[in-house]
Parts: structure tokens; sequence; C-alpha cells
């Protein structure tokens, strides 16, 4: 059995945990530069890349398969756009 000052250090190790998370995540939402984007080319009837410059960055979407971006939500050319990238699945060649 677990005495109490075991629990509040359990705790105090929790919170302090969750806000290396929180750290972590605000540094990946600072975001990319730039994103490798993919879209489908209808003349050639293929999938095409284009590199897209980022002015802001909000966040992705992410593969329920995978976990990894499937888009993102950024702002580019002074417009709110998403841009799709290829997700882990694709890479891996699943």
């Amino acid at each position: 059995m677990l005495s109490g000052n075991s629990y509040y250090s359990g705790l105090i190790v929790e919170n302090q945990q969750r806000q290396i998370l929180k750290n972590h995540y605000i540094k990946i939402m600072d975001g990319p530069s730039e994103i490798n984007s993919v879209y489908w080319d209808e003349s050639t009837k293929s999938w095409k890349y284009k590199m897209i410059s980022v002015e802001e960055y909000h966040g992705f979407v992410e593969c329920q398969h995978c976990r990894k971006p499937m888009s993102h939500n950024v702002k580019s050319d002074g417009e709110f756009k998403v841009v799709y990238v290829k997700c882990g699945c694709t890479r891996d060649g699943f």
C-alpha cells in the first residue's frame, strides 16, 4: 500500500511530466517554415509535389493509422490553406 508521501510524490512527478509534454508540444506547434505538399495533377493523372512557404502554422491533422501528420493548417501567401502531405503509411510503402 502506498503511503501518503509517495502518493503526493507521484502527483508531483505526473505534473512535471505533463509540463514537459506541454513545453514539447508548444515547440512542435512553432511549426515548419516550409512544407513539401502533395497534390493531384489532373493533366498528368499523377501526384506532384510543391514546396509551400509557411507564414503562420496552426497545427495538423494526423492519420488514423500511422498517427503522423496527413495535412497541415497554414497561412501562406496571405491566405489560410490546408496543405496535404504524404502520411507515414505511404512513406513505409503500405
